[in-house]
């Protein structure tokens, strides 16, 4: 049954895909979210949501037919495939409803998964980390040591520091941490670039000094 379904999306052509879906309840939206292609994420906005795909967003060089995952908020990974592209936009079908998928789940910002080395600054002392994920409001690490609920630190990654962190939570050598100021898509796309390999050092420091 998954090969068919498979072969008939692929011959779904792309005005098809858009009028079947203008006939669809679609949902607005505004969704920043990480899709995943083979072993790259890549970040993302999603546009509308209806009951057989997702319009999203982005400057991907993507194939229709590729096969794509999609994450956002608190929902498990949504997969599905590139119906059609228009220079930034782009149409991805899927196998279940996502207005389902997202329905009943807690808003939550999209967490992007890294794995970078970053400096922690608490009180007097500075420890060396790892910066396991981050969203646009917050950032989880993982450390050596005691942080407490509450207390502020500071973030280095690179040559860019993250001020007056305050720490949501903490326990066994994780913390969760809120942001002071809110990050833009575009410095979590190029974090997301610099932790898979896109980038270099210098690259990151000429960032974190244009920013």
């Amino acid at each position: 049954m998954c090969l068919i379904l498979q072969n008939r999306l692929k011959r779904i052509p792309e005005k098809n895909v858009q009028e079947r879906r203008q006939s669809e309840r679609v949902r607005q939206v505004f969704l920043p979210a990480c899709m995943t292609i083979g072993d790259r994420n890549y970040v993302v906005v999603i546009r509308d949501l209806s009951e057989s795909g997702i319009g999203i967003r982005c400057t991907i060089a993507a194939k229709p037919g590729q096969k794509v995952s999609i994450q956002w908020g608190s929902n498990d990974p949504l997969e599905g495939e590139v119906g059609w592209l228009s220079e930034d936009r782009m149409g991805v079908i899927t196998e279940c409803s996502p207005i389902a998928h997202s329905d009943g789940s807690p808003p939550r910002a999209s967490r992007f998964e890294v794995s970078l080395p970053v400096k922690v600054y608490h009180r007097d002392t500075s420890v060396e980390a790892e910066l396991v994920n981050l969203s646009t409001k917050g950032m989880s690490i993982a450390h050596p040591g005691q942080l407490g609920f509450g207390e502020l630190v500071t973030v280095c990654l690179g040559a860019q520091s993250f001020e007056q962190c305050t720490i949501r939570w903490s326990r066994d050598g994780a913390s969760g941490l809120l942001l002071k100021e809110a990050l833009r898509l575009d410095e979590i796309r190029h974090i997301l670039e610099l932790a898979q390999g896109s980038w270099r050092w210098h690259e990151q420091t000429a960032f974190s000094q244009a920013s």
